[in-house]
């Protein structure tokens, strides 16, 4: 028997967006295919609750509030459809809920615009990408998070311990890490994440210039933030008094909505009491926001790099035997280079900074070049 959407939901009743006349965001909240496609959305809003194979506790849920927040703010900068649907239903067992999370975003995936997810465990993202990154070529996940989900030795599957089974679903997958604190990660995983050359951005470097997170995070299809990222002076989730500042965060989701790459923005693992509850809420309903400024802002659907509206640049290298060549996107200034693959006939063009273009024109190799030059080619 075919399931429609709403089967896998629960019953909207009046939301909070229609509740209030006066509501300055405009949300539709709908569980029909019928009215979504009239709507023609933007983006849509999901909740998911399941946070059974994780050590948080909480009783109160931030798929169930965080809406009262986000019904406070203005509309983004440019006018768009956003689609509100609900919340998962929550399964008997946490292998169902999974199942149900996957079932939504086989349906949802199909209208081809962003999918914000709030709430649930992270080792959810392993079932998120592997609905998600099928037929990519080359998929791109971004984690921020204060710790790297991996324990070497431990076979285990939990919210703390799931980039093994992330990074099997496929061979060409590109696993980042922004905002990790060293403290809190073992030496082992650090260096096991950088003999696969996936990118890592230590908190520090990311105070220090958040911008060089910015192609990493376009180059990305899921972008999942984890609650303990953030510091809690700024969220009271978390026991961690270091982390991301609630702005920083709200850069970060920026820079995702803007990404003509995402399909994912997910933010998990968010532990709320009944005294935390209204900062809490809030933080996530603006990080929400800001993807949502983001997707309004997107100047391009698709990267078309053989278009008008992107230059061409082709740049020698005294390490190379053949010229790297770089594109330029008119509108934006934003850049991207190719990374030159074994197999000819494909082509694996990823987002970089002027600061990579220069590197290149001071004959120098740009660090993220190469880590993705080296990924490929130790395949």
């Amino acid at each position: 028997m075919l399931m429609e959407l709403f089967d896998l939901l629960e019953p909207q009743i009046n939301t909070i967006y229609n509740k209030y006349g006066n509501s300055k965001i405009s949300i539709h909240c709908t569980q029909h295919i019928s009215e979504i496609k009239q709507l023609q959305p933007h983006a849509f809003i999901l909740g998911y609750k399941e946070y059974r194979n994780s050590s948080i506790e909480s009783k109160i849920k931030i798929a169930d509030i965080f809406r009262n927040s986000l019904s406070q703010f203005h509309r983004p900068s440019q006018s768009i459809s956003i689609v509100d649907i609900g919340n998962c239903i929550q399964g008997k067992t946490i292998r169902e809920s999974y199942i149900i999370l996957q079932e939504v975003l086989k349906i949802l995936k199909e209208f081809q615009i962003p999918i914000i997810i709030i709430g649930g465990s992270h080792e959810s993202l392993y079932y998120i990408s592997k609905e998600i990154l099928k037929k990519i070529a080359f998929p791109s996940v971004t984690c921020i998070d204060s710790k790297i989900d991996f324990e070497i030795e431990n076979e285990d599957f939990s919210h703390s311990n799931f980039i093994h089974k992330l990074i099997a679903i496929t061979d060409t997958l590109r696993l980042i890490n922004i905002g990790y604190q060293e403290y809190l990660c073992s030496h082992k995983t650090i260096e096991w994440f950088k003999s696969h050359y996936f990118p890592l951005l230590r908190l520090g470097k990311v105070r220090q210039k958040i911008i060089d997170t910015e192609p990493f995070i376009r180059d990305s299809h899921i972008v999942s933030i984890d609650a303990s990222s953030i510091r809690y002076s700024d969220i009271f989730s978390h026991a961690n008094p270091n982390g991301l500042y609630a702005e920083e965060a709200c850069q970060l989701a920026w820079y995702s909505g803007y990404s003509q790459n995402l399909k994912i923005f997910c933010v998990h693992d968010v532990t709320i009491n009944e005294s935390s509850k209204e900062i809490t809420s809030t933080l996530i309903s603006q990080i929400l926001w800001h993807v949502l400024d983001g997707i309004s802002q997107q100047k391009n659907k698709k990267c078309d790099f053989y278009a008008e509206k992107f230059t061409k640049y082709y740049v020698q290298n005294s390490f190379l035997d053949h010229d790297i060549t770089f594109f330029e996107n008119i509108l934006t200034k934003q850049l991207w280079v190719e990374v030159p693959l074994k197999n000819k006939k494909k082509k694996r063009i990823i987002p970089c900074s002027t600061i990579d273009y220069q590197e290149f024109l001071n004959n120098n190799l740009s660090e993220n070049w190469l880590l993705e030059f080296n990924r490929l080619y130790n395949k």
